[in-house]
Formats: C-alpha cells, structure tokens, sequence
C-alpha cells in the first residue's frame, strides 16, 4: 500500500536505569559425617529496579572460582571464615568503567586472609586504574506509535436508493419498488413486510448503496472487506415457486455475491441470508457499492415477507491500518546496543500484535494530504505549573491533616495545642512536625515578638528569609527571631523552604509573651505530560506542529513552562536487597535454615518487604506455624564413653513360707536401736491383723506369742532390721529401695540405711488393718560396701498387747557393665542432652543407671604449656565523663525503643544520643556519681534532656507513656577488655547507674537481667554494686544493655536519660614462665604435672596458661587430603586452634584428622 507519511515516533528521555545488585551468604559444605570439606559463598543476584531475584552464583571465597559443592549447604559453625562481596568500578585514565567484584575474606578474629578480583561472570581481574563505587548503569529509552496490521473495523452503514438511481438491471413492468419509507428501515435494520401485491407486480424489492462513516480513513486502494446480513421468514399464504428472490451485493451494475432464497420456498420458511466481498475503498467512497434484496410476493398466488435485523460490516484490509500501540526500545547509553522492546496499548497496559506491524497510516482527508516526503516526529513533553494552595484554617494540634486543593495532603503530629487564630499557632520548645505527601515549598509567618521581652523563635535548618519586620532582628547563623526595641505581637516576618517533605516548625522561648508561627501557603510543581508531533518535509522544514494528549488524538493546550518530564518519584524508585540467613525452628524440634531477603528502598532507605526462600534463593519458603524464627545455632556433639550400671537386687520378706511355729525368722533382728540384733519370731497372725499377706511371706513378732514383752510401758518405738552385703564393686550412689509390704502393729513411722537420714512413711497407711503400704523403686542414701542394716522404725501407741510386722523390702545395687560410647548434644541454648547406643534421649544428665567411664593413665595426653603470674588491671567505663551539654551527639551510647520483655529486639533500630541533660530544670537531675574522683555525667536521647523528639537526623521517636502503659526504652554501649584478660577473674563495680524517669534493670552482653532499685532514678541516690562478678562479662568487646521506661505523657517538662559508670578489674598474663604439662583425658577431665613431676588438680592461684614461646606451636597433622599445620596458643586458660596449608595458607581439613603415621 502507499502511505501518506513516513510514520510517527514517540521520543523520551526518561532513563530505564536497570542495575543488578550482589548480596552474599558464606555457607560451609558439610559431608554426611559432619566433616566441612570447604565454604562457599553463595550470590544470590537482584534486580536493583524491581528487587527481583535474578540469579544465583556458588563461588569459592578465596579464589573467585565456581564452587561444586560436595555435601549439603549449611550455616557455619562459629569460628568460620567470612567473606564479603563487593561491586566496584575499574575507571580507566580515558574515563572507561569496567566492572568488576571484590572478594575479601577475614578469619574469625577480623584479619584479612584473602583478596580476590574477578569479572561477573567468575574470571581473573586486575584493576588498572582508580578504583570505586560504580555509577548507575546508563540506559535510554524511545518510544513510537506503531499500527497492527490486524483488520480494523469500519464503521458502514446503507442509504435506500430508488428505482430511479439504484443502476441494478433494467426495471420491468412485473417489479415492485418497496419505496424509501420501507426502504430505509429495511436497512436500517428494522422489521419490515414485503407483500403481498397482486396483478402484474410478482415482485418487490429495495436497493440500497454503503456509506462508509469515516471518510479519511485508509487509503484509496486499501481493499475492504463488506459483509450484508438479513434474516428472512415467508409468511405465505401461498408458498414460493421456482426463483423467490434473495439478496445481492453488486459493484455498480456487477454482481460480486447473491444469497438466493430456497428454490420454492415453503410457508413458514425463516432463515439468515449473507452476502460478503471485498472491494476497494475507493469504490465504496464512490457510492458503487449497492445492495438488493428482492421477493416474489405475487406469482402463483399472493404472499408477504418479514425481513428484519440487517446489518452491513466492513473490515479494512490495509497494513499500517490496524490498532496502533507503543513499542518501547531500550538501549545501552554506551555501546547502543538495544537491550529490550516492550510494546504496550495507549493507555499503557501489554499489548501483543496480532498481524503486521508497520508504520501507521495517515488519516488526513486525501484532498487535505501532504506531499508523500514527510516525517513526523512525536515527542512526550510536559506542561509545568506552580500550583499554590492556601494550607487553610486547621484544628488545634495535633489533629491536624487534609488534602489541599492543589492535591498536596499534609498531617502534622505533636506541638502546642493553643490556637491563637484559625492559622496562628503558639511555638514552643516541643514544636509539631508537619509532613507532606511530595516536596513542596512552604511559606510561614513569624509573630507574637514583643519589644523588651525575652521571646525568641528558632527557625529550621534550610529556613530562607523572605521578608523581616522592621521591628524584628534575626540571625541568619544561628537562624533565631527576636523582638526589636517597637516590636508588637502582630509585626510578621515571612520565611519560606523549599523542597520540603517533613518540616520541623519554628522552637519558641516564651518570655513575656508568646512566640507564634502562621501558616501561609504550600506551593507544588504540577507537571502534566502531552504529545508534541513535529512534521518535516524532505528539506527538514517544519510543516506542521501538533500538541495532544497522550492518546495521540484530543488537542491539548499547554497552559505553563513546557520542557522534559523529570522522574516521578516511582520511577525513581530503587531497591537494595540484602539476604539474611535465618533458622526457623519447629514445634517438633526440627530446625530449617532458609533466606529472608530484606528489600530497602534507596529513595527512602525504609525496608519495604521481606521474601523468605530456601538456601538457593528462588523457592518460596513458609516459615512453621508455631515455630520460632532467629539466628541460626546447629546443636554440636562430643563422643563419650559411659558404664552402663547392671543391677543386683535382693529381696527379704518376713517369716518366709508363714511358718506360725514361733520359730525364729532367718534375715529378721529387732531392737530400741537401728542396729537390731535380737531375734525375731514367725508367728501367726492375731484376728485384728487383717493385711493381706506378700508373695511367700506371714507375720513375725517380737515374741514367739506375739506378746509386747521386752517394750516399755507406754507409746514406745522399736526397729525391724534386715542385713544386705554389697561387693566392692558396687557403685553405692545408685543404690535403690522397693516396698512391697511395710505393715505393723501398730504403725511403722520410717526406715533409714546404715543410720543415716530416716524417711518417714505416713503412719495411718500403715497399720495392720491397712492394705499393704509400697513405695516403687527409689534411690535410697547411705549405702557402703559389705555389710549394710536397714532398719525399719515400728511404733506402739499406747499400752502394750500385741506387737507384729509384715515386710516385703527389696534392696537393689549396681556394678558396672561393659563400657560403651554415647553421644552429648550440645544444643544452642546451652543445654545438654545425652544419648543412649540405642538412641534414648536423657535431657540434662546422664541417667542413674549409667555413670562416666573411669579415667586411666593410658587415656590421657600430655601438652606442654606454660604458666605465668597474672597480674591485675583495670579500666573505667564512664557516661559523658567530660560533662559537656552542648547535645553534641554522643558517640559511645544508643538507644531503642524496639523490644519486648526479654530486652531489646535483635533487628532493632538504634538511634543517636546527645550530651545533654534536663535543660528546664538541670537541677532536678540530682544524682552525683559515688565515684571519688573521676565522675560521670549525662547523656540522652533528646537535645536539651526532653522526652520530646525534634525530628533530626539520626534522632529517634519521642518518649510518652502512663502509669497504666509505660513506654520501655533501651540504651547501650560497649567497652573492651584485652583477649588475654581471664574471664573468672573479671570483677564489676558500678559507682552509679541512674535515669530519669524509672530505671528498670541492666545486663552485662547476653548475661541475665539485674533489676535495679526504685531509688536508681534521676532525683534518688547512685546505685552502686560490687566489685563482684556480672553474668555475661567476658574478654573482647563487652555491651551495657540499660532499660528503662518513661510513665508520664510527654511534655516540654519531661526528660529522659542516663548516667553509668563502671569499673572493671581482671587479670592478664604477667612476663615469668614456668613449664607445666597439662594432661587432657578422655573422660573429659583435665591436671597438671607442674615443674617437678607433682599432680596439681588446677592452676595456682593468680596465675594463667601461656605459650611457651613467642609464637604458636605446630602440629603435623593428617586428613583424606593430605599433610596440614595445626597451630596451638594459648590465652588464659583456653587453647586456641588454626588450621592451614604447609605454606601457611588458611586449611580446612577434610575427613578423619590423625596422626600422619597412622594406619588410614
């Protein structure tokens, strides 16, 4: 086809910035036996525009190389490597960029072991120029309107020509004209009725030409396809006979399709009729495009004709015709390269093409086209106004908010809640914060400055000055408005600040009257987008120029400043992601390790999602319902050897076989005493005795004729002893009792082993009309080996008759059996748990029915070390010990109010603190440090000491709370001690540890929580604590956990703060050696042979372990890969390991580590 141009192109330049950003997790490659046979760093990669998951790379830390991994990717223990991952820039001297990734990986104790370079996509580089962050990636992007080359519809519809115009054949006499009344709604699609007509008329019809709407659409010789549709029902009476007629579609006087009616058509007939052609559009603008439709309505009999919904449709054929769209191309900035094509509709939702696709068509009437050398050019330009809205009266603080008419919404929080006028406000010390949706420029008034009183307003930072007063004085360093010697409380100074999102309004000092700011107005840049199309011809003159909306088709009139759109804050957006290992641990124990990818937003830094997936990164990952998220800790285990302990039971009842003869018992003896030794008496049981007898057993006596002979008059007590013999290799700590039957006449009160502690029984379940009194099987103290007495206690309530007892005891004791090995798991909460060969869990300790294997000689090894005198050392930690209260911002101390009742949150945020104190009444911070000489001071998480945020930088939320609903908070800070410094000796003593407004409690790192005193407030006494221990101090860096809480609503006579110093004595390792050899055993158990040959069970006092040497000491060690180094140091009393290669490099072995002669 021709085209009446060379098409349109939509031109932008709002940069698609696309970048990919590398967040890194070190995992270690653990084999199934739990041997790490090396660590891999693991990249999941990120698009930095949608925050997409793109990628994943497995590398060696150290080399840079592909990584296969051998086992299963797990977190690693403590102790691992780290390495961290960075994306830097190569800048060349001629401005080349080249990136490129940084691989810095550190031992444990922070030193750099490696660095290594490499390209993307994993090889060797070597920086040659400056070395940098790296610039955005630079892409561009255009955009042109394209058409499908789909059929496009148009709009057609049929004009009643009469007999007269309609150059169909030759009229004869026997035809009928339906007339252009019945004509035109015939084509209309109305229901119309043909007949019936009589005499010579057999036949009428209706003739019609297309119309087509649009008389500029297309091309003359684009082809059209037409399609006429009627539905047609003979009414009769009569039927049809032969040809009835039908409908056509014709090119002037030629015919191009008929759809007759059936031949003879019957009464009753109903059926569609269609006709379809396609012809050139230039003969449908010409008028040559005719319908006919015509019945038989009087041959052989009269009969009439229902026609009804006609319709007539066309389809334009013609390529660059179709649907237009926009197709997006987006290049690289630098090489050209086109990296993406995007087609989208007009209104920008996808859009996928269906046929050709080419240059749109013009549609400008032809008479009205230009020359065919012509290129048109659109361009997306925008129409920037400012729009300025007054912010309108508003309600008292801090109620305020709403949406202004130039669609800017604003709220404001805190501030004075005293309206002097609907726009006037008092400024205080605790001023509102206002926020706006998008950066605005705001204008504010000054006012309420009296001359000869003490009133100030102090402006925000970025404040510029539009008008002052006459009778105002401001100072532009210091930004502050005072009153003039004539100054009266209405004399306004204007102040604006522009590209405002949060704004800080003016701090007031009343004196004497009251410092007011008013809101004026907030003014916004409104920036609407439009089509600009620029046509050439050949020469490169411009022939016409049209602005439209961004539909290519409303007229649009520009009203303000026309240039390029800027970014909306959306397309502006960027996102950071960084990847967090975590372990969810399940309500049945199990504990899965998985990502959880933190999404920041570099256009506000807010975290603005979180996506958990499994350790590759893609696959989605549902934390268990129930379970537990946090920092991943895998359990560790030890093998130890355990004695299983086989018991030994001996059982003794009384009169075995329930001889009633009085013959005397065999293993029964009594006395006053637990030593019995007088004989006891098989006996029968009186009437009274009604206790069941035991399995084998009967009733013994102290007599043969159960008689009380031998007790005192009167309630008295006597012992029923039996003897047991327990071998020397018995292990007496596991001895057990069992009781069966324990029945007397008239109670027994007890039973002891070998006189020692007696355990009382409940006399009134004991008597002789009792059931039988049991205990099951329980541990029983007192047990030696040999002999062993266990004495029953019988008591006698009143005067004697008869005296009985029925006993069934079982004494059990253990030997050791065949030692065996079991395994300790030590779970991350510090608990241990012991198991079993056969898999038993025993939480806690070992059971009573095992105990540790003995130690021998031949089970320990000897390690030479070295001794030295410690000696002890000090440091202070104090808050503010210079005193300054400038709120400065102090860079020791923190402060959160993320937490719960177990302290601070893990992921919490921390915010600045200020050398500050209670700046409206310093004195009402009252507490001094007990210190003698150097003395703490203040600190707080608010300048001047207030409660009362005022929204700078770094600056956390205000303080508020009730007595029903206090607000906690939490500040930290950290000192250090010396790696060396023995952790038993560290001694903590606290001079003063004091807030406002309630102290709450403190712990030392992760120790337990001390509770503080009432009286540890900002007006009570200093507390004081020590010099004694503090769960959780250790060597290395110490963190100070202090909570406290505010019970009061905030006001500009509310503070917060705190005042803490410590001082921390431990001993370090002095200069003296001495040689000692320390014996590791198997059982765990560790001595020492010190200079001479002597066994010390510990260290001297004030003394520590050090290296013999001025280095480490090397171990030749084996693994399945060969030869490594194993170096050995001390500090304290703590060995400490590193593995590396024979050239020193950093070595993970691999496998069974032995000896490098032994057998493999």
């Amino acid at each position: 086809m021709n085209s009446c141009g060379c098409g349109q192109h939509v031109i932008t330049d709002a940069p698609a910035v696309r970048g990919v950003d590398v967040g890194a997790i070190l995992l270690c490659d653990v084999l199934t036996d739990g041997t790490v046979a090396g660590v891999a760093l693991v990249e999941p990669l990120y698009d930095t525009v949608t925050g997409d998951r793109v990628g994943t790379r497995t590398v060696d830390p150290t080399t840079g190389t592909a990584y296969l991994p051998r086992g299963t990717l797990r977190p690693c223990e403590p102790g691992t490597n780290t390495t961290s991952t960075q994306m830097l820039c190569d800048i060349a001297e001629d401005g080349t960029v080249t990136t490129f990734l940084r691989a810095t990986t550190y031992d444990s104790g922070g030193e750099l072991l490696a660095t290594f370079d490499r390209t993307p996509d994993g090889a060797a580089y070597s920086p040659t120029g400056a070395v940098g962050t790296c610039p955005s990636p630079c892409r561009s992007s255009n955009t042109e309107i394209l058409c499908d080359s789909a059929p496009v519809p148009l709009d057609l519809s049929a004009t009643y020509l009469p007999f007269s115009e309609a150059p169909v054949d030759v009229p004869s006499a026997n035809e009928f004209d339906a007339g252009a009344t019945v004509g035109q709604q015939l084509w209309d699609g109305q229901s119309v009725t043909f007949g019936p007509t009589g005499g010579r008329h057999d036949l009428t019809y209706a003739a019609g030409t297309a119309v087509v709407a649009c008389t500029d659409c297309g091309e003359p010789d684009d082809m059209v396809r037409i399609q006429a549709r009627v539905t047609t029902t003979l009414n009769g009476p009569t039927a049809g006979q032969g040809s009835t007629g039908g409908l056509e579609l014709l090119n002037g006087n030629r015919s191009l399709a008929v759809s007759p009616f059936p031949p003879s058509t019957r009464v009753g007939w109903t059926g569609p009729r269609t006709v379809s052609a396609t012809v050139p559009l230039s003969d449908v603008r010409a008028g040559r495009i005719r319908i006919r439709l015509g019945a038989e309505t009087a041959q052989s009999g009269p009969k009439s004709w229902t026609f009804t919904g006609f319709t007539l449709t066309g389809e334009l054929e013609a390529t660059g015709c179709g649907q237009r769209f926009l197709r997006t191309y987006l290049r690289d900035c630098i090489t050209g390269e086109t990296t993406d094509i995007v087609d989208t509709a007009l209104d920008g939702t996808p859009y996928a093409p269906v046929g050709e696709v080419a240059v749109c068509a013009e549609r400008l009437p032809c008479d009205e086209r230009p020359s065919r050398c012509q290129n048109c050019e659109t361009v997306q330009l925008c129409d920037t106004r400012a729009v300025t809205s007054a912010i309108g009266p508003i309600p008292p603080m801090p109620q305020g908010g709403s949406t202004l008419p130039n669609g800017v919404t604003w709220s404001s929080t805190g501030g004075d809640t005293v309206l002097f006028s609907t726009r006037r406000y008092r400024a205080d010390a605790q001023p509102a914060v206002y926020t706006f949706s998008e950066p605005v420029t705001l204008q504010w008034q000054a006012l309420g400055l009296v001359g000869g009183r003490a009133t100030s307003l102090t402006m925000p930072l970025g404040t510029q000055v539009v008008s002052i007063h006459a009778n105002h004085v401001y100072d532009r360093t210091t930004r502050i408005l005072t009153a003039g010697p004539g100054a009266r409380d209405t004399d306004a100074s204007t102040f604006r600040m522009t590209n405002v999102t949060v704004w800080t309004a003016p701090v007031g000092t009343v004196g004497g009257s009251f410092p007011q700011y008013g809101m004026l107005d907030v003014t916004v840049d409104v920036a609407r987008p439009f089509l600009r199309t620029v046509c050439r011809d050949c020469s490169g003159g411009v022939v016409d120029a049209t602005d439209t909306d961004l539909d290519a088709v409303t007229p649009y009139t520009p009203t303000g400043a026309v240039g390029q759109c800027r970014d909306s804050r959306e397309d502006r957006q960027r996102y950071d992601v960084e990847p967090l290992l975590l372990c969810d641990a399940g309500p049945d124990g199990t504990v899965t390790p998985f990502l959880r990818h933190l999404v920041y937003s570099d256009f506000s830094g807010a975290l603005a999602d979180t996506r958990d997936t499994t350790l590759d990164g893609n696959t989605r990952y549902v934390p268990s319902e129930g379970g537990t998220v946090g920092e991943c800790c895998e359990p560790t285990y030890e093998t130890i050897c355990v004695t299983p302990l086989v018991p030994r039971s001996t059982r003794v009842v009384s009169n075995p076989g329930n001889d009633t003869s009085g013959g005397v018992d065999p293993a029964w003896t009594w006395g006053p005493t637990p030593v019995g030794g007088r004989p006891v008496h098989d006996v029968a049981p009186h009437p009274a005795w009604t206790t069941p007898l035991p399995p084998g057993g009967g009733w013994v006596g102290i007599n043969a004729d159960r008689s009380t002979a031998g007790l005192p008059d009167g309630a008295s007590d006597y012992y029923m002893v039996a003897s047991f013999t327990l071998p020397p290799n018995a292990v007496l700590d596991a001895t057990s009792l069992k009781i069966d039957t324990l029945n007397a006449d008239d109670a027994v009160v007890g039973y002891s082993l070998n006189g020692g502690p007696e355990t009382p029984t409940p006399t009134q379940n004991t008597r002789f009309v009792d059931p039988p009194y049991s205990e099951p099987d329980h541990p029983i103290t007192g047990a030696v080996a040999g002999r062993n007495n266990l004495a029953i206690r019988v008591h006698e309530f009143g005067a004697p008759t008869v005296a009985g007892a029925l006993l069934d005891v079982t004494l059990t004791y253990r030997v050791p059996g065949t030692p065996e090995y079991w395994t300790v798991e030590h779970g991350c909460d510090g608990t241990a748990t012991y198991i079993a060969s056969d898999g038993t869990r025993y939480p806690g300790a070992l059971p009573t029915t095992a105990i540790p294997c003995a130690a021998t000689q031949d089970c320990c090894q000897p390690v030479q070390v070295c001794i030295t005198d410690t000696v002890t050392e000090t440091i202070e930690f104090i808050s503010n010990e210079a005193q300054v209260y400038d709120n400065s911002i102090d860079t020791v101390w923190t402060w959160t109010t993320d937490g719960d009742a177990d302290g601070p949150a893990a992921g919490a945020t921390w915010y600045q603190t200020y050398r500050a104190r209670f700046a409206p009444n310093p004195a009402a911070w009252s507490v001094t440090d007990s210190a003698p000489v150097r003395k703490a001071g203040w600190i707080s998480p608010h300048p001047d000491g207030l409660t009362r945020s005022t929204g700078a930088s770094g600056e956390g939320p205000t303080l508020s709370g009730s007595p029903a609903n206090p607000m906690r908070w939490w500040a930290r800070a950290s000192f250090s001690l010396p790696a060396a410094a023995d952790p038993d000796s560290i001694r903590v003593q606290i001079t003063v540890l004091n807030a406002d407004q309630v102290a709450n409690r403190f712990r030392l790192n992760d120790g337990a929580w001390i509770t503080l005193p009432p009286t540890a407030s900002h007006n009570g006494t200093a507390y004081t604590f020590g010099p004694a221990t503090i769960p959780g101090a250790r060597p290395g860096t110490n963190t100070l956990y202090f909570e406290a809480q505010e019970t009061v609503v905030d006001n500009p006579f509310n503070g917060a703060g705190v005042m803490a110093h410590f001082i921390i004595t431990y001993d370090v390792p002095g200069l003296g050696k001495r040689s000692w050899t320390r014996m590791v055993c198997c059982d765990g158990s560790v001595y020492y042979l010190d200079e001479d040959g002597g066994r010390q069970d510990a260290l001297p006092p004030s003394s520590s372990l050090v290296t013999c040497d001025s280095g480490a000491d090397p171990l030749v060690l084996c693994d399945d890969n060969g030869t490594f180094l194993r170096h050995l140091s001390y500090v304290g009393d703590q060995i400490i390991t590193m593995d590396t290669d024979l050239d020193g490099s950093p070595y993970t072995p691999i496998g069974q580590i032995r000896s490098c002669g032994a057998d493999r």
